[in-house]
């Protein structure tokens, strides 16, 4: 039976003593709630964090320049309240951004992040807390996970273990690698001094949350609890296309249209880079690099194929001069053909040559 059977009855408004630094910091994200609907989400949301029964926490609660109202709904609400502190951004982020914003706004030895949709049971902290506490080896702790629907019935639970204790940096991250499909496990208990080794989230990339626990296993050991504690909240009443446009407009800039027609190829290439910018030696570098092209044909090879085809035709109308380019738009293309041109050979079965630092 699950863990979450009574919604926390904790008052907003209550006064809350909060040590000078917490152990844990919460960072929430929010992005136009003022909506019932979302509003009724994200105080489900916070009502599950506030409701914990560990309390050594802060909350770092962050608008990404919402335009509708949802700010001034948010101090209303939390504007009086010593464990909360309200950012709000100047301009809209893509979550990356935002992401990274907010995790380096915080002062806890340990992170959590948290949607502002889904729900936390009563003893989430508790346990992940202790399980960090217990091995100071482990870069990440987090729990099972049940899918939610919009109303919060249960739909199912995740099979997605991943327990990386006991191995070397290079069969972390390639294990990592290999398991990742849902990413829950961004939704579990990070260490923070971890976490800041990470380029956390700079990139911009499709799958940022793949790359960022890829990432984070070079720098310590991630374990599941045995309990389900995490409930993810199934919201999206949209087709598969349009949420694969939702996830490219979510993950490049305006000013990158050639990357999001190579973004899967481009996501493998960011693992690349972090693998070369890391401190293992050589031999494991070469054994890492040729893994990522495994692991990624393997896993995404029908939708990279289908991106090299759409870049193959863009190149097709650009040499019979259908289409121009502005020189600025030209070196932007000219980064998408080159991680293209890398995965090439690796879609045809034969292995490209890593990148290489100078």
């Amino acid at each position: 039976m699950s863990e979450l059977t009574t919604t926390p009855t904790f008052r907003f408004d209550c006064p809350v003593s909060v040590p000078s630094r917490p152990l844990v910091s919460v960072g929430l994200l929010t992005y136009k709630i003022a909506a019932p609907d979302r509003w009724r989400w994200f105080t489900q949301a916070i009502d599950s964090i506030l409701g914990q029964t560990f309390q050594d926490f802060e909350i770092i609660l962050s608008d990404n320049h919402s335009q509708d109202g949802t700010h001034e709904k948010l101090r209303e609400r939390f504007g009086g309240n010593s464990r909360v502190t309200l950012l709000e951004q100047r301009r809209t982020y893509n979550p990356q951004q935002h992401y990274n914003h907010v995790f380096h706004s915080t002062r806890g030895k340990y992170f959590l992040f948290v949607a502002d949709h889904d729900l936390y049971a009563p003893t989430f902290l508790e346990k992940t807390v202790a399980a960090l506490d217990q091995d100071p080896e482990l870069a990440l702790a987090y729990p099972r996970t049940c899918m939610i629907t919009r109303d919060g019935a249960e739909i199912r639970t995740f099979n997605d273990p991943l327990d990386t204790r006991g191995l070397s940096p290079r069969e972390r991250f390639s294990k990592t690698m290999w398991t990742l499909v849902s990413c829950n496990q961004l939704y579990g208990l990070i260490r923070s001094e971890a976490l800041q080794k990470t380029d956390c989230a700079k990139s911009f990339v499709r799958g940022a949350d793949h790359l960022i626990l890829a990432e984070l296993s070079l720098h310590g050991a991630i374990t599941q609890l045995p309990e389900v504690l995490y409930y993810r909240r199934n919201n999206h009443n949209m087709t598969a296309a349009e949420q694969e446009r939702r996830v490219l407009d979510a993950s490049y800039r305006p000013q990158d249209p050639f990357l999001k027609l190579v973004s899967f190829c481009h996501l493998a290439w960011a693992h690349m880079v972090v693998v070369e910018m890391s401190d293992l030696s050589p031999e494991d570098k070469d054994y890492l690099l040729n893994d990522i092209v495994k692991s990624f044909t393997t896993k995404f090879g029908l939708q990279m194929r289908r991106e090299l085809a759409a870049m193959n035709a863009l190149e097709a109308d650009l040499q019979r001069g259908q289409r121009r380019l502005s020189p600025k738009d030209f070196v932007k293309f000219a980064e998408a053909k080159a991680v293209a041109d890398l995965f090439r050979m690796a879609i045809g079965q034969a292995v490209p040559t890593p990148p290489r630092r100078t």
